[in-house]
């Protein structure tokens, strides 16, 4: 029989043989001379260290954080048990809490989870980052008691912004952010701030610092103190077991802000030019994609001024958002007596006389008769809010001129000429958007190619775009144009009309509704007030040209004109009549083409406008979006364009830039690199007759004034946007639909709502905003019953002297001003924009006639239909699904009361509205498009599906670890990882270890295995537990190289891939991209099903691969197939597992662990030696005789330790195949003749 080549390796003298003879190996007795096997090579103390040490390599990216955090404390208990090598070794060389009690004999040597809850306190307790924070100069440093006050009452918003400006200053100059918030106090920052914002209110800055301060425990007098004091120090003292950062200190000789700026920049420079901005560019939404890989200078220069300009907009915005939620908030409180679709400002009718009152009061005034119509103007709170929309315009245009913008407000010129208007009316600015249909009913000319339809209409700032001239009229109109009957009518007169045709047809309409609205005889066109200014034209030519002929003919008349002066004379005037005539022929040419433009314009909005328009059972008209939902986003446009107007100014007013140029450089216009400053002005929207452009150019000639052409990208990113982007057309179009209704499968599931509470709650938990009460208290008042809330606001101030029905007013204004509710998880998956400002707030459609009861007929028509077209609906319209709207209200109430409770958590803790909006956004995940960069929005959410949660809870996660690292958040990774490590008698599976798992109590698994659940031997644990850090941090999965880690962790990336895209990567390369295994190896739920059992290997699992990548709710109809006919355990237990999972989504796992343990050792000495020389790879790992040699000692003592294991699992094998064959031969034998 040949020898193994491993024998002849480690036992080429026959020493181990004469041992094994003489009975000195394990398993061996005295006089057994049969040959040596792989087994015997290797001693079991050092088989048992390899086998630790690999299992170890199976680390989580949640266990190498717990492993970092844990350094110091490993340390300190290194020394305290004798072992202070011990921390540089791996997770199980070092000493545990548990290891250091048994060192001095105070707990027992069996694993109990009494011990192991004193060993999680004793290395709490033992840890010096429990008490002292050594990371915070990795951050901005720890923060003092004023900084903590300046948090709550909003002035360290976009604190880098601020720091950025301060190091202009002689104090700070020359100094990172760190040293700045080392030595800047509070009213450094209040001072540079209104500075900065002309509308900030510094005494209440001051006023607010005070409130926070005295809500943290604090008296006012000593808040008045802290105004002035530091902001940051350089260590931070911890108390443990609390989330509370007691204090500041620094060490004197140690200047750890210095170190962290040099490191900042360093990082900064010492990589390839543009590298950090680039990333800044496509990460930061603080910095608005301001990039120019030309001129990386003034790029970051561009993106500290983004910086300060996001920053100053939140400033800006908050004081006109908070004015006009107040109003919407008496106007919702006010719940008039009148009748229903009248009661609520969010009622559509009303809406609409809310619009029309701003924008057209002479058509609102005609139309009083209309009981909503009546109700605005009668009902105080509903007038006091019309009141506001109505100035609204003007008071933005005036606060975009201030910052030297040239507002592009909508000035109407078709609606100025009216006859039929009074002199002293004019149509406002109303921000309004086209209402938007989740599923499209489009005629079928809007897919033509050349009537491809497309909207065009949102609501922007005043500062941003004027609006299309054909759409120069009111709301009412097109409301009356395009909806209900008339609207139909109209539509299918203009789908059968040539465009040359249309105007008749068009103006035959308008004249019928405007007379019908204004209550008058109107006789002119749609856009005839459009033909009266162009007309103006040809008046002035006449004018003019009667002018000159009447001077001539006064000439001509004259008694000293001579016979041939009179002749020329009379020519001239001659010409001038004939010029005349060909003047306004091509002025009326010009205005035919201009109308027609008009007219051709306006027939396609009204030909391929969704039908649901004209539905009057949909009653949605054209307009009908929310109008405080637009007026809410064109107050943040605003402020955003003032802001940024001011970065611009600021950025050619910086001489140290060079951006602008005057004298000689003008001069160099032409091909010399530089724009003319007044192109430039009129290309950004600048002001010229403003003071602050005034003050740019100084005394200098604007014509001898240029721009850097290098720095027109960074400024143009900042001007205010002057197009819209085209809607999702084309291929896209449908991998977003495909998308949406994938993830709403994933959602519509209770576990997800159970799993997002308990998640979004311990991360408000570890944050230090868990109060339970505030989350119980929102959840009550998302369900209408908000007692609960209100007595929990009482005590704070903004509400003191309140009753309570004022206290839910003023909150819900606050809730809606900061946008608390809108950005969830909901709308996110629906892919459409949320209208929801406050918790349970709905908008509902008024249908245009009186719905009736359907007949059996109908309801019987439309139950086939909705059978018949579900497939279609699955993907196009899954909010259609009762199920889902059922769901969705579920996944609503609790977003409400994690958002709100959060927002009430900090309101009460002293915040203002703005900080306490920020803090909420922050923990509770932002799903808005604005919270993503334009290259997070177009490409990784499109890649990555769930991008948004991993990208929106990194903020909550990074601050934590670094103002609190010995916080919740750190002890909570140390109880779990400590749960999950290997041991000598233990063993968690990685696949458990990184969906994170916690063992049964003692005592459960017996219970488990009593209603069917696994079987002896095996362990059972409660796995899938969804901790909100713990997706982030197991994203990285460590291995045994460099290579391994960067292999696994783009494994784990490519496992969250869009389901499509992920299918046709697997499909093409034959494995799977999560764990990389080959898919023909996996198990499929359809293996055991009947069909599927006679087909070749492979085909269960790709069928299993189509249905959960490429079907709505088909990953979790076959996750509940697995867990229902799970065939290792009865049907009893299978209903338990599968009611738990899909109520918790949390899973009952079971295993073996000494297989388990096997395989995964196996797999890792696979993972160890595929690189080594000479080593193959079939089903299992070889190596040629030859080759051994070549290999280093540890290869060589893994590769024994494969073929070790490989023969003991082999042994056991044969093993329980004898014990089977004999049980089949036990059955032939008559129970008489078997042993009792």
């Amino acid at each position: 029989m040949p020898i193994s080549p491993l024998i002849q390796r480690y036992d080429p003298y026959g020493q181990l043989q004469r041992q094994a003879a003489m009975g000195m190996l394990r398993g061996r007795e005295f006089g057994d001379d049969r040959d040596l096997t792989i087994a015997d090579l290797m001693e079991p103390e050092e088989k048992q260290s390899y086998i630790s040490w690999l299992a170890e390599q199976g680390a989580t990216g949640l266990g190498t954080v717990a492993y970092g955090l844990d350094t110091l404390g490993a340390g300190v208990r290194g020394l305290l048990a004798g072992k202070p090598g011990s921390v540089f070794g791996s997770s199980g060389e070092r000493v545990s809490g548990r290891d250091l009690l048994r060192e001095y004999n105070l707990i027992g040597d069996e694993d109990t989870w009494g011990n192991f809850a004193a060993g999680i306190a004793t290395e709490i307790l033992t840890d010096p980052i429990s008490y002292v924070n050594p990371l915070a100069w990795l951050g901005t440093g720890a923060k003092t008691a004023a900084a903590k006050a300046a948090g709550k009452s909003g002035l360290l918003k976009t604190a880098r912004a601020t720091a950025d400006e301060l190091a202009g200053l002689p104090k700070f100059s020359g100094k990172g952010v760190r040293q700045i918030m080392k030595e800047a106090t509070p009213s450094d920052f209040i001072n540079q701030i209104s500075e900065s914002v002309p509308t900030f209110n510094k005494a209440q800055a001051q006023e607010d610092f005070i409130n926070a301060f005295v809500a943290q425990g604090g008296t006012r007098e000593a808040g008045e103190e802290a105004l002035n004091q530091v902001l940051s120090k350089d260590f931070g003292f911890n108390v443990p077991f609390t989330n509370k950062l007691d204090s500041a200190f620094n060490v004197p000789g140690v200047n750890m802000a210095k170190v962290g700026d040099a490191v900042e920049g360093y990082l900064g420079t010492g990589f390839p030019a543009g590298m950090t901005a680039r990333a800044a560019a496509l990460f930061d939404t603080d910095v608005q994609g301001v990039f120019d890989p030309k001129n990386i200078d003034q790029t970051i220069a561009a993106q500290k001024a983004a910086r300060i300009a996001t920053r100053n907009k939140k400033f800006a915005e908050e004081p006109v958002s908070e004015e006009f939620f107040n109003l919407v908030s008496q106007a919702r409180q006010a719940k008039p007596s009148l009748p229903e679709g009248l009661r609520n400002v969010e009622d559509v009718k009303i809406q609409r006389a809310l619009n029309d009152y701003a924008e057209d009061p002479q058509y609102f005034m005609a139309n009083l008769q209309k009981p909503e119509y009546a109700a605005v103007y009668q009902v105080p709170e509903y007038k006091n809010l019309a009141e506001y929309i109505r100035r609204y315009g003007d008071s933005a245009k005036g606060r975009i001129r201030a910052s030297g913008g040239n507002p592009q407000q909508w000035s109407t010129k078709n609606w100025a000429e009216r006859q039929f208007l009074d002199a002293d009316n004019k149509m406002n600015f109303v921000p309004r958007q086209r209402a938007e249909f989740v599923n499209p009913d489009l005629p079928e000319q809007a897919f033509s190619k050349t009537g491809r339809y497309k909207n065009t209409d949102t609501v922007f700032g005043t500062g941003v775009r004027g609006r299309k001239a054909s759409m120069d009229l009111p709301q009412w109109v097109m409301r009356e144009l395009a909806s209900g009957e008339r609207g139909k009518a109209l539509k299918k007169v203009l789908q059968e009309t040539k465009d040359i045709d249309v105007r008749s047809k068009i103006d035959e309409a308008f004249r019928e509704v405007a007379s019908e609205g204004y209550g008058q005889e109107v006789t002119e066109g749609l856009y005839g007030g459009v033909e009266a200014g162009l007309r103006k034209k040809i008046d002035k030519l006449q004018f003019n040209a009667g002018k000159k002929a009447k001077a001539l003919i006064d000439k001509m008349y004259d008694s000293a004109t001579t016979a041939d002066e009179y002749d020329m004379l009379q020519k001239q005037v001659l010409q001038i009549d004939k010029k005349l005539k060909r003047d306004i022929a091509s002025q009326e040419k010009l205005i035919g083409k201009e109308l027609d433009i008009l007219y051709k314009d306006m027939a396609n909005r009204l030909r391929f406008a969704d039908n649901q328009f004209t539905d009057p059972n949909v009653g949605t008209a054209f307009f009908d979006s929310d109008i405080i939902k637009n007026m809410q986003q064109s107050i943040r446009s605003t402020a955003q364009d003032q802001a940024n107007y001011d970065a611009i100014y600021n950025l050619l007013g910086d001489k140290s830039l060079g951006m602008l140029r005057a004298g000689d450089a003008a001069n160099a216009i032409e091909g010399g690199g530089f724009r003319s400053l007044k192109d430039v002005a009129n290309e950004l929207r600048l002001d010229k007759a403003s003071d602050r452009f005034k003050d740019l150019i100084g005394d200098t000639p604007l014509s001898q004034m240029a721009v850097d052409e290098k720095a027109m990208q960074a400024l143009k990113s900042l001007a205010p946007r002057t197009s819209i982007a085209e809607p999702t057309q084309g291929l896209l179009k449908y991998i977003d639909k495909f998308t949406s209704g994938w993830k709403t499968g994933a959602l519509t599931f209770p576990s997800y709502a159970t799993r997002n509470l308990y998640s979004g709650y311990l991360n408000n938990l570890v944050s230090g905003a868990g109060d339970p009460r505030d989350f119980a208290a929102a959840l009550l008042q998302s369900l209408g019953r908000p007692g609960y809330l209100v007595s929990r606001l009482r005590k704070v101030p903004r509400y003191a002297n309140m009753n309570d029905e004022e206290i839910l007013s003023r909150f819900a204004a606050d809730v809606a001003s900061q946008g608390v509710v809108s950005g969830n998880v909901v709308t996110d998956a629906a892919q459409r924009p949320s209208n929801r400002l406050f918790p349970g707030r709905t908008v509902k459609p008024a249908p245009m006639v009186a719905k009736s009861e359907p007949t059996f007929g109908q309801r019987f028509g439309q139950n086939i239909s909705n059978i018949l077209t579900t497939p279609k609906r699955l993907f196009t319209d899954p909010q259609s699904f009762a199920i889902v709207k059922g769901m969705n209200r579920i996944n609503e109430a609790v977003e409400d009361a994690l958002r709100v409770g959060t927002f009430s958590n900090q309101m009460r803790k002293g915040s203002t509205v703005g900080a306490a909006g920020d803090m909420t956004r922050k923990l509770n995940v932002d799903y808005t498009p604005e919270a993503f960069t334009e290259f997070e929005q177009n490409v990784l959410k499109r890649i990555f599906p769930f991008y948004s949660f991993q990208r929106g809870i990194i903020p909550s996660i990074r601050d934590n670890l670094l103002e609190r690292p010995g916080g919740t958040l750190g002890q909570t990774v140390r109880v779990v990882n400590r749960s999950t490590e290997p041991g000598d008698d233990s063993f968690t599976p990685e696949r458990l270890r990184r969906q994170v798992s916690l063992p049964l109590p003692e005592g459960a698994s017996d219970l488990m295995q009593a209603i069917g659940f696994g079987s002896d031997g095996n362990e059972v644990r409660l796995s899938n537990i969804d901790l909100p850090f713990s997706s982030l941090f197991n994203l990285i999965t460590p291995g045994t190289s460099l290579a391994d880690t960067a292999t696994n962790t783009l494994g784990n990336i490519a496992g969250d891939m869009h389901p499509a895209l992920k299918y046709l990567i697997e499909s093409a390369t034959g494995r799977q991209l999560y764990s990389g295994a080959r898919l023909k190896d996996l198990y499929s739920t359809l293996e055991n099903l009947p069909g599927f059992d006679q087909l070749p290997g492979g085909y269960a699992r790709g069928t299993e691969n189509i249905i959960r990548n490429l079907l709505p709710y088909g990953s979790r109809g076959m996750s509940l197939a697995g867990q229902l006919l799970d065939d290792r355990n009865t049907g009893l237990a299978n209903i338990a597992k599968t009611g738990l999972s899909t109520l918790t989504g949390s899973r009952m796992s079971q295993y073996d662990p000494l297989m388990s343990k096997e395989q995964f050792v196996r797999q890792k000495v696979q993972d160890v030696l595929r690189d080594a020389s000479g080593t193959k790879t079939f089903e299992n790992i070889y190596v040629k005789d030859e080759d051994l040699a070549n290999m280093s000692k540890r290869e060589q003592d893994l590769y024994l330790l494969y073929r070790t294991i490989q023969s003991e699992a082999q042994a056991r094998a044969r093993a329980n195949r004898k014990e089977e064959e004999a049980k089949e031969l036990l059955k032939f034998i008559p129970a008489q003749y078997l042993p009792q």
